[in-house]
């Protein structure tokens, strides 16, 4: 990714409303992408190609701006059961080997665990273009940065075995596709078993996507009722668009689904 000084900065927020909205664009451009859209305004405001700041002082639009909002503090009834909200980013649709995986426990309605990790891809196993232009993590990445994933896969189902003995929910939007994504990295990865963790099934999940469905004022081409994404549930209910979070991110996708299921929880949704 490129970093633009601070006059590049500027010219490119300007084709932005609001700072939000950059990010989010920005964390699914590839820095092809990003270099036409500077050639493009530089063309329309006559600005002179960039002189790029080497200090500490230049601006990095990939990081977030002290005005970029926060995710809002996420708290649940002391008295509801443990919960985990987790999800994953992987490197394609089939198969769907996990590539990102993070998750937020919750006890006695307070967060006490945050988990996020790249992990490190099976032999041969590679990033398809598409789940590339969507997440933006690479097999290099993933090679560079990623964690044992047999190792962290083996945490998770721990954590997962440790929530729902206690009566906790394991929760995700569009939970299906997530746990179909664990199998396919287990077996990739040749993890026959994690001991005395089970692995997760779906029938010990709680979906955000099915369970607000019915809530779903939207319609598909054949108006029919059509599910919420997880921003669009976000929105229904705050009524904005949650900014401070970036999409398509493991960790920014649970701070939505957290926020979404307290938000839920309230209403009496479920």
């Amino acid at each position: 990714m490129m970093e633009p000084n601070v006059v590049d900065g500027k010219l490119l927020m300007s084709n932005f409303s609001n700072i939000g909205e950059a990010f989010q664009w920005l964390g699914g451009a590839t820095t092809d992408e990003i270099q036409e859209l500077m050639a493009k305004l530089r063309t329309q405001t006559g600005a002179a190609p960039p002189v790029h700041d080497p200090t500490p002082e230049a601006l990095c639009l990939t990081k977030k701006n002290e005005d970029t909002p926060s995710c809002p503090p996420i708290k649940l009834p002391h008295t509801h059961p443990p919960v985990l909200v987790w999800d994953t980013e992987t490197s394609g649709l089939k198969p769907a080997i996990v590539c990102q995986l993070a998750y937020l426990k919750f006890e006695s309605g307070e967060l006490v665990k945050t988990y996020n990790e790249l992990l490190k891809l099976p032999p041969g196993a590679k990033i398809e273009r598409r789940a590339f232009e969507v997440h933006g993590i690479s097999a290099s990445d993933c090679a560079e940065r990623g964690v044992d994933a047999a190792h962290a896969l083996e945490l998770f189902a721990k954590e997962c075995s440790t929530v729902l003995v206690r009566g906790g929910r394991i929760v995700a939007h569009n939970v299906a596709f997530d746990v179909r994504a664990l199998r396919e990295t287990r077996l990739a990865h040749n993890v026959i078993d994690f001991g005395d963790s089970q692995e997760l099934d779906v029938r010990d999940t709680f979906c955000t996507m099915k369970a607000s469905k019915q809530y779903s004022p939207l319609k598909d081409k054949a108006n029919r009722r059509k599910a919420f994404t997880n921003a669009e549930l976000f929105e229904f209910l705050f009524g904005e668009k949650p900014m401070f979070a970036k999409l398509h991110d493991a960790l920014g996708d649970i701070q939505i689904t957290a926020s979404n299921y307290a938000a839920g929880l309230a209403r009496g949704w479920w």
